[in-house]
């Protein structure tokens, strides 16, 4: 009968360059037959798919000398910045956050005419590949601001007329009475206030 005709595998050459939005290096390089690569997304890209394996292979019986290794190449998209977040409603300030970069952060905080005890984060994903997308996060706490109830008598040497309405975070003087002598008193409305009923402090 006829010999058979039996052949060496022989190695797969370098992966021609996919494009700039991929790294390729670990299939850069001549490749022995049955070994694997990976291509991945380069750096300021992102795949959009989840379930893409990465792995590139020369075939163990490869006797072809020009084969690359093959794959499937992932869905890279440029990474970019996130849209500026939009209005939250009055109690809250977004200025902090119309521009912020993929794995970026910017703070939510009360807007004037509120108060709260602290910011919230918000945060562009990382992977953030659709300049739409806004920054996400939780809103902040925040309470309307009230000013001051009028501040009651303080005896007749006292002229509290000028204390009647007080927003917050604004003072007041109580000078002497008609009559009276004596410095006056600054009193102040918190510039926290969510009370309406409190009165104005020393």
């Amino acid at each position: 009968g006829d010999t058979p005709h039996c052949e060496a595998p022989v190695p797969c050459v370098a992966l021609a360059d996919p494009g700039v939005q991929f790294d390729w290096q670990q299939c850069d390089v001549t490749l022995a037959a049955g070994d694997t690569c990976t291509v991945t997304c380069a750096d300021g890209y992102a795949s959009t798919q989840s379930l893409v394996d990465p792995t590139h292979s020369c075939p163990a019986d490869n006797i072809d000398t020009t084969a690359q290794p093959t794959g499937t190449l992932p869905s890279c998209d440029q990474v970019v910045s996130c849209a500026a977040l939009g209005d939250l409603g009055a109690p809250f300030d977004v200025s902090a956050c119309a521009s912020v970069a993929a794995g970026g952060q910017c703070d939510v905080s009360c807007a004037v005419g509120y108060t709260g005890a602290e910011t919230s984060t918000y945060t562009c994903p990382s992977d953030n590949v659709d300049g739409s997308t806004e920054p996400a996060g939780s809103l902040p706490t925040c309470t309307a601001t009230a000013g001051c109830a009028a501040l009651s008598s303080q005896g007749d040497a006292y002229d509290v007329s000028g204390c009647s309405s007080l927003n917050a975070g604004h003072s007041c003087i109580v000078p002497c009475a008609s009559g009276f002598t004596g410095s006056s008193t600054s009193f102040d409305c918190a510039a926290d206030n969510v009370d309406g009923t409190v009165e104005p402090s020393v």
